[in-house]
């Protein structure tokens, strides 16, 4: 399996009504090895050059009926908007093909792909609505060589609706099960199951939440799936300082297992930050070869001769993970400020340390 060597930013471009596509090259984050896996690396002082975000290869204008969804799909984009239209995006051929309109408006949607390439994706409101975007491949490729596109809808998870339920974090479970966990204002937690096969959601498949934050990555190279932890996430919302766990826990175990004991977490790595940056999300995203790019996304605010302004900040971590033993990994930091209509910003390299015990 080899890693993807670009990461999709897309960032929404308030003064000009737009979401700008920049494509980030993580080789340079992870550069060769010194020594061989298993052996513990030197690090060497940490690496300061300015530097500024990539061009942005594409924008995306904005439609009157609201933002932009963003889902990744192989290789491709796939953009919709709030009335349900779709469109395809390949970076790669700079093309762009139409999708049927959606069954149903997602907001907010999260989207996970099985083992055999099917996209599910699943509304992140209130609505609950669900559906799978399928390619059919021509019949006879001598009257048609393309296929076409299809959403398909499938039914809606046994949470909704139910009035203040949150999607906390989902996972791909043995290649054909979505594991969906959900909290609701009365802080219970619940995990429910859907079959990508029979299609078919479980009624609860334990009183547990799953120990990340957002999406969990499996990484065959370990037998187990990595993400952010939940533990940010939650704590966040008294307030304060909080930074981001990057961490790792066996999920197929808790697949066999019985009872009301969660999933622990195996490993854990804390990346921190400064304590006057105000920590809005994260993201890891798998890149392959147990590789992975930890988007943390920051807003600050400054005050210059007496006016206030927002500093929206992203940092992009590589991260590679290795059983017994450290590596080497980048982690570059782009700032940029919404004021800053050229998109300037500084950069910063740092060499840290990443074991997976």
């Amino acid at each position: 399996m080899s890693s993807r060597r670009f990461v999709n930013l897309v960032i929404n471009n308030s003064m000009r009504n737009t979401y700008d596509l920049r494509r980030i090259d993580m080789s340079r984050f992870f550069p060769p090895a010194a020594t061989k896996i298993g052996n513990r690396q030197q690090l060497g002082k940490p690496v300061k050059e300015n530097g500024s975000l990539p061009d942005p290869t594409t924008s995306f204008y904005s439609t009157r009926h609201g933002p932009l969804e963003f889902i990744l799909v192989k290789n491709k984009l796939v953009y919709i908007s709030n009335n349900g239209g779709a469109m395809m995006y390949d970076p790669h051929l700079h093309a762009i093909r139409t999708l049927p309109r959606l069954t149903e408006p997602k907001a907010s949607p999260i989207s996970i792909a099985n083992k055999s390439g099917v996209l599910f994706v699943l509304d992140g409101g209130s609505k609950g609505s669900f559906e799978s975007l399928v390619y059919e491949t021509p019949c006879d490729y001598r009257k048609c060589k393309e296929g076409k596109w299809e959403w398909r809808a499938l039914p809606p998870p046994p949470f909704f609706p139910t009035h203040g339920t949150n999607i906390d974090s989902w996972a791909l479970i043995d290649g054909s099960h979505i594991w969906v966990s959900t909290t609701t204002s009365l802080t219970s937690s619940s995990t429910y199951s859907f079959d990508t096969e029979r299609l078919v959601w479980s009624d609860k498949s334990a009183d547990w939440s799953l120990p990340f934050s957002g999406r969990a990555e499996y990484v065959p190279e370990h037998k187990l799936w990595f993400g952010i932890s939940s533990t940010w996430s939650r704590s966040d919302q008294g307030g304060g300082h909080h930074d981001v766990v990057f961490c790792a826990s066996d999920l197929a175990a808790a697949a066999v297992q019985t009872g009301s004991c969660p999933p622990g977490i195996r490993t854990v790595n804390t990346m921190i930050h400064d304590k006057d940056w105000d920590l809005v999300e994260a993201h890891a995203v798998h890149l392959g070869c147990g590789k992975f790019c930890v988007a943390r996304f920051f807003s600050t605010s400054t005050t210059r001769f007496g006016k206030r302004n927002q500093l929206n900040s992203v940092v992009l971590s590589g991260v590679e993970t290795a059983k017994g033993a450290a590596t080497t990994t980048t982690m570059e930091r782009f700032k940029s400020s919404s004021t800053d209509r050229n998109g300037t910003c500084s950069a910063t390299i740092r060499m840290p340390i990443v074991l997976y015990d």
